[in-house]
Order: C-alpha cells, then sequence, then structure tokens
C-alpha cells in the first residue's frame, strides 16, 4: 500500500506535469528580478566543479510549494548575493544548463565531447514517516575513447563530476543505493518532460 500511494503521488506530479506547473508558478511569483541575470559561462568542466563546490544547499519550504525547480539565474544569483543557492535540482538545473552552453559554444574544447545534457531525478521509498525521498542530478552524455559514456553532477560529492557510466540506469542505481524505486525522470533544461519510469531504464 506504501509504495502504491508513492506511485501514485509521483506520478500526478510528474506524468501530469504538476511539479513543472508549479516550478514555473514559483519563477513568476518570486524570480522575475533573476530573469535577465547573466549565467557565468565555463570554458572548463574544472570551472565549473569549482563554483558548484561553493554553493551552499537549502531545502525547499513552503514559498517553494515544497518542491520547485528554480530558475538557473536565480540559483547563481542567489550564490553571488552569499546566500544559500538551492537544493538538489536548482544547483543540479544550473549545472545542466551550464553544460549545455558549453555544448553549444564552439570556443570550448569540452564542448566537442558533449551530446545530450538531461536533468534527472531519482525518487525511492522513503524510511520512518517519509513516503519518499530523492535526489536531483545533471547528467550528460559524452564521446570517450570507447563510445558514448554518461557522466553525473549535483550538491553531493563536492560539485565533482562523476565520469565513466555506461548508462543512465548505472546513475540511476548508484543514486538509490539499494533502496526501492519509485520512480525517475528525465527532463531537459527547460523542464520538457523527456522520458519516466518505475524500473531501472
Amino acid at each position: 500500500m506504501r509504495h502504491a500511494f508513492a506511485s501514485f503521488i509521483t506520478f500526478i506530479a510528474i506524468r501530469c506535469r504538476i511539479w513543472v506547473i508549479w516550478s514555473k508558478l514559483y519563477r513568476f511569483l518570486y524570480e522575475r528580478k533573476y530573469r535577465n541575470y547573466n549565467m557565468p559561462f565555463f570554458s572548463t568542466f574544472g570551472e565549473l566543479e569549482a563554483t558548484l563546490a561553493q554553493m551552499k544547499w537549502r531545502k525547499d519550504g513552503p514559498m517553494e510549494l515544497m518542491d520547485a525547480a528554480s530558475l538557473p539565474q536565480a540559483t547563481y544569483g542567489r550564490f553571488k548575493d552569499g546566500k544559500a543557492a538551492g537544493d538538489c535540482e536548482d544547483i543540479s538545473l544550473f549545472a545542466a544548463t551550464s553544460i549545455y552552453f558549453m555544448k553549444a559554444s564552439l570556443l570550448v574544447a569540452a564542448g566537442s565531447m558533449i551530446n545530450d545534457v538531461y536533468l534527472l531525478t531519482v525518487i525511492w521509498e522513503g524510511s520512518g514517516s517519509k513516503i519518499v525521498e530523492g535526489h536531483s542530478v545533471c547528467v550528460f552524455s559524452y564521446k570517450a575513447e570507447d563510445g558514448i559514456k554518461w557522466a553525473w553532477v549535483s550538491n553531493w560529492y563536492g560539485g565533482k563530476i562523476q565520469w565513466e557510466r555506461r548508462n543512465i540506469g548505472e546513475i540511476v542505481a548508484r543514486m538509490m543505493d539499494e533502496k526501492k524505486l519509485v520512480r525517475w525522470a528525465l527532463s531537459t533544461c527547460n523542464l520538457k518532460l523527456v522520458d519516466s519510469g518505475t524500473r531501472l531504464p
């Protein structure tokens, strides 16, 4: 019963786009001043990692409707103002957007190796009174000597990119660390849902 209820509420939030709707509402109400805030330009992955390592995590509260994804510009703006940058999806979405810009720029050597860039959200069964728990990370595929590989980065591991994953399923499994999967979701930097499921991809 607990797992069925968790599956239901995550289906409503993700597949029915409720999470996207309330994220956009939060952005409209509280983050309009950041819309034209200049995003940083990173020329190397090391520069991005150095910034992520300095970003402080904060838990979403009632103002964020308990779980809303901030504008990447707002996450960076709060960081530059000396405030906590945001929670895991805020920091990971900032990372994904930054890597997307690196991919789009012909001036960045790393851009030539980047393929797809996404926000990956993984939800698993919670413990105690928590029905569900989860984490969001930036994932991207890249060209390696032995084929296409995947990497992921978030506020975990001090903002260091975790390289050399064969597929997204490996990343999902590592994030859960043997916990019971409820749902995973893959979204673009604009929060457009690409894919989701209740089994390992």
